[in-house]
C-alpha cells in the first residue's frame, strides 16, 4: 500500500512536469506566427524578413534534437531535462529583449537548441519514472498540456500584440519555464543511471545536416515552381544523408542514435505506422482549409474556428483513452482508429462541400478524439519491450519521425494538388478535394504496420485500473 502514492505521482505529476515543455514550445510557435506582422513593424522590417525566426529554430531543432539521447545518457535524465529547460527559457528572454534583428535571430537559434532537447528527453524522463503498466493513463497525462498551447495561442498571440509589446510574446514562456525548472528540482529524482559514450562526430554531421535540409526544404513546396523543384531536390539531398547515417550506424560500433531498437518489433511497428498516420493527418488541415474557404466561402476565422473542433476532441479524448485502449486493448484499436480516421478524412472531402457547417464541426470533434486515443495509445505501446538501456535512443527517433512526418505531410498533400490540377481538374477545389483522398489513402496504410502486432501486444502495460 505504501508504494500506491508513489505510483500515482509519476503517473500524474511527472507527466505533468515534463509536458510544460511541449506546453511552451506549441504555444511558442503559435503566438509567433500571429505576432510577426506587428514584430515586423516594430522592427522596422516587413513581414518576409522576419521568416529567418522560423527558419533558424528549426536549423536549431534539427542539430539538438539527434543529440538528445547522448545528452540525456551523459548527464541522467533529470539533469538534462533541466538544462534543456534552462536553455529554452534563456532563449526567451533572450528574443524579448533582442534590440535588433540579428539578435533576435541569434536568439531564436538559442531557443532552438532547447527546444529540440526538450521533448526527447521529456519522454525519456517519463519512461524511466513511470512503471510500464501505468503508461497508457501517463501518456495521457503528458500529451493533454501540450494541446492547450495551439488552441490558446494564436488568441493569446493577438491580445499581446494589440495591448502589450510583442516582447511579450517570448516572455509569456518565462514563468512557465521557471515553474517547470522549481519543479523539476523538487520533485524528479536525481538520475543516476549515465552511460558514457564517445559522441559520434560522423553521425552528428549526417544526421543533423541531413535534417536540417529536409525540414528547410519543407516550406519551399510552397513556393513557385522553380523553388519548389528546388526544395524537392533539398528533400531528396536531406533524406539522401539521413539514409547515409543509418548505414553509418549500422557500421559504427557507438553511433549517435543506436538503430537496434529498430529490432523490437512493437516498437518499429508504432514508429512506421505511427509515422504514416501522423503524415497523414497532418495534411488534414491545411488541405481542409483550402476546401473551406474555396467551396464555402467561409472566413479565414470561421475556418479556424472548424478547426479547433479537432483540439476541443483532442482534448476531451484524454480522461477516456485509456478506458478506450484497455477495453478493446492496441491492436484492435490502432487497426479500427486508423480506418475511421481515413473515412472521416474521405468523408470530409467529397461531402464538406454541401454538409451544414454544425455537421463538419461535429465530424471534426470526432477526428480530433480519434486522433488523440490514436496516439495516446501509440505513445504508451511504443516503448512497452524497450530496455531502459535503449529508451534514450527509441524517444529520438521517435521525436525525429515525428517532425519529419509532419513535414513530409504537407509536402505529400501539395505534391497531390499540383498533380491532380496538371491533370485537368475543372477548380483547385477539386483537386484539393480529391488530394484529400489521396491523403486518407495514404493515412490507411498505416493499419498494415498495425496488423503485424500480436493479438496481446502490450498487454501488460494496459494495467487493471481504468482511469
Amino acid at each position: 500500500m505504501s508504494e500506491t502514492p508513489v505510483i500515482q505521482r509519476a503517473t500524474r505529476i511527472v507527466p505533468l512536469i515534463v509536458a510544460c515543455p511541449l506546453f511552451m514550445v506549441n504555444l511558442d510557435s503559435s503566438i509567433l506566427l500571429t505576432a510577426i506582422p506587428t514584430m515586423a513593424k516594430s522592427l522596422g522590417v516587413d513581414a518576409v524578413s522576419l521568416t529567418p525566426l522560423i527558419s533558424a529554430y528549426l536549423i536549431a531543432l534539427a542539430v539538438s534534437m539527434p543529440v538528445s539521447g547522448w545528452f540525456s545518457d551523459r548527464l541522467g535524465g533529470r539533469q538534462a531535462f533541466i538544462g534543456a529547460v534552462v536553455i529554452f527559457t534563456l532563449g526567451s528572454l533572450l528574443c524579448a529583449f533582442a534590440p535588433t534583428l540579428p539578435l533576435l535571430i541569434a536568439a531564436r537559434v538559442v531557443q532552438g537548441l532547447g527546444g529540440g532537447l526538450m521533448t526527447p528527453v521529456a519522454r525519456i524522463v517519463l519512461l524511466k519514472a513511470v512503471p510500464k503498466s501505468e503508461l497508457v493513463s501517463a501518456m495521457a497525462w503528458y500529451t493533454t498540456p501540450a494541446l492547450l498551447g495551439p488552441v490558446i495561442g494564436p488568441s493569446l498571440g493577438g491580445v499581446i500584440v494589440e495591448h502589450l509589446s510583442w516582447s511579450f510574446v517570448f516572455l509569456v514562456n518565462i514563468p512557465f519555464g521557471l515553474l517547470t525548472l522549481f519543479a523539476s528540482l523538487a520533485i524528479l529524482k536525481r538520475d543516476e543511471e549515465k552511460i558514457s559514450r564517445p559522441f559520434d562526430v560522423t553521425g552528428f554531421l549526417l544526421l543533423s545536416t541531413g535534417l536540417v535540409v529536409a525540414l528547410l526544404s519543407f516550406d519551399g513546396i510552397n513556393a513557385g515552381d522553380s523553388r519548389a523543384l528546388l526544395a524537392l531536390l533539398g528533400i531528396g539531398i536531406g533524406l539522401s544523408l539521413v539514409f547515409a547515417y543509418t548505414c553509418h550506424a549500422v557500421r559504427t560500433g557507438k553511433p549517435l542514435i543506436g538503430l537496434s531498437v529498430l529490432g523490437d518489433k512493437i516498437y518499429a511497428s508504432t514508429l512506421w505506422g505511427g509515422s504514416v498516420f501522423r503524415l497523414g493527418t497532418a495534411a488534414l488541415p491545411f488541405l481542409l482549409s483550402i476546401v473551406l474557404q474555396g467551396e464555402r466561402h467561409l472566413t479565414p476565422s470561421n475556418v479556424g474556428f472548424l478547426l479547433s473542433c479537432m483540439a476541443f476532441g483532442a482534448m476531451s479524448a484524454k480522461p477516456v483513452a485509456p478506458v478506450i485502449i484497455r477495453r478493446l486493448g492496441y491492436r484492435t484499436l490502432l487497426v479500427g482508429n486508423a480506418a475511421v480516421s481515413s473515412l472521416i478524412m474521405a468523408w470530409l472531402a467529397l461531402a464538406s462541400a454541401s454538409s451544414p457547417v454544425w455537421l463538419i464541426g461535429l465530424v471534426l470533434t470526432v477526428s480530433g478524439l480519434s486522433r488523440s486515443v490514436q496516439f495516446t495509445a501509440l505513445n504508451s505501446l511504443a516503448y512497452y519491450s524497450v530496455p531502459n538501456s535503449e529508451v534514450a535512443s527509441a524517444s529520438t527517433l521517435q521525436s525525429i519521425a515525428q517532425q519529419v512526418s509532419i513535414g513530409f505531410g504537407v509536402v505529400l498533400a501539395n505534391l497531390f494538388v499540383g498533380g491532380l490540377g496538371a491533370a485537368g481538374m475543372p477548380t483547385e477545389q477539386h483537386a484539393v478535394a480529391y488530394a484529400l483522398v489521396a491523403i486518407a489513402l495514404v493515412c490507411a496504410t498505416s493499419i498494415g504496420p498495425f496488423c503485424g502486432l500480436d493479438k496481446d501486444a502490450g498487454q501488460a502495460a494496459l494495467g487493471e485500473r481504468s482511469s
